[in-house]
């Protein structure tokens, strides 16, 4: 297993909860059934730990393969053999600390009262906005276009550029559906006459995303398989 791979498989294994919880909520709509809080704050909690730690693994696998592509001095050194492993674990604890911590200063969306008034929602939203779009997506995007180019220069080689296609992909995908939908949210957190059905766009984003995301990660499977 490829360090490439490791990011690959936590990608898809944060994407398959986010697809979880939603044919929950799909379920639920089509058959209302009565659902303990127990199991509400556990499947909220879930959401938002594998969206964060999708978007967070995601980023790291564009700035770690740019970093691949156009190596700086600093990662002329050698690599920890096991750094990609650590760093999916890594993430994974702090994504599940933000997404507790967030749960708790502005409520599940299974409620219809959301604590958005309240200090701790908006120190909150103001930390999300900031480390989503003022560090995380701008990362992701210089990343991915120095891979695009990158892989246009190097069109010969096989094995980069059938892993550079699947992130490439992805990415394109998130920066489309999810970047689209925390916008959205932001937009609708500060003027709430937006008129815009965001959770209903959300769970639909949320699904195409992370349903094509599978399909793309499900096929480069495939093809490093072969190639083995």
């Amino acid at each position: 297993m490829t360090k490439y791979t490791v990011y690959i498989l936590n990608i898809a294994i944060a994407d398959f909860i986010v697809l979880l919880y939603q044919y929950t909520y799909f379920m639920l709509f089509l058959q209302p059934t009565h659902l303990s809080g127990s199991a509400s704050h556990f499947l909220e909690l879930m959401y938002s730990l594998g969206n964060k730690s999708g978007f967070c693994i995601l980023t790291t696998a564009c700035l770690e393969r740019c970093f691949s592509v156009f190596p700086p001095i600093c990662y002329l050194f050698q690599r920890p053999k096991h750094l990609s492993v650590i760093i999916c674990i890594m993430l994974w604890i702090v994504c599940g600390i933000i997404s507790f911590v967030e749960y708790l200063a502005c409520y599940p969306r299974f409620y219809a009262y959301l604590d958005e008034d309240s200090y701790s929602c908006y120190v909150q939203t103001i930390f999300r906005m900031v480390l989503a779009y003022m560090i995380l997506i701008p990362i992701m995007t210089f990343s991915t276009l120095a891979i695009f180019i990158r892989m246009l220069q190097k069109a010969h080689e096989t094995t980069p550029v059938t892993f550079d296609f699947t992130l490439i992909a992805i990415v394109i995908l998130y920066l489309v559906f999810e970047a689209s939908v925390r916008l959205l949210n932001t937009l609708e957190y500060w003027y709430d006459t937006i008129g815009v059905p965001i959770f209903t766009i959300s769970v639909l984003f949320d699904t195409v995303s992370s349903s094509v995301n599978v399909f793309f990660i499900f096929r480069h499977w495939l093809l490093h398989s072969e190639k083995v």
